[in-house]
């Protein structure tokens, strides 16, 4: 059953992903980022909630001054990944990422927006 519920979600998200996550977690998306079909998909099976995945050709650094920015906590970061929350949203970006269908190594940003059930 749970399958079922992840599949439906994904392809409502492939219809309208982008402006689900400002909708539904209140967390806005980076102007111009793709969404991510797959790597949403990997998030929903591992937050166990919502989730909306996006990608940017935007260095990391540029991505977590837009989230600093519109005043998400900053949790910790590094080179290549940094953590923020607003409430019980998490929002996660990684720059370099894998997709994990095509098992290739991205040298985008990936940005995260989750509310795991929890």
């Amino acid at each position: 059953m749970k399958t079922y519920k992840m599949i439906a979600m994904v392809l409502m998200l492939m219809v309208g992903g982008g402006a689900k996550a400002e909708e539904k977690l209140g967390v806005p998306v980076y102007a111009g980022a793709k969404f991510e079909p797959v790597a949403t998909e990997w998030a929903i099976a591992m937050a166990s909630g919502d989730a909306y995945c996006y990608s940017t050709a935007d260095g990391l650094e540029k991505v977590v001054e837009f989230y600093k920015a519109q005043g998400l906590k900053f949790v910790s970061g590094d080179k290549e990944k940094a953590q923020f929350t607003k409430g019980k949203v998490e929002v996660y970006l990684n720059n370099p990422w894998v997709d994990t269908k095509a098992q290739v190594l991205n040298r985008t940003t990936l940005i995260s927006i989750l509310k795991p059930e929890h």
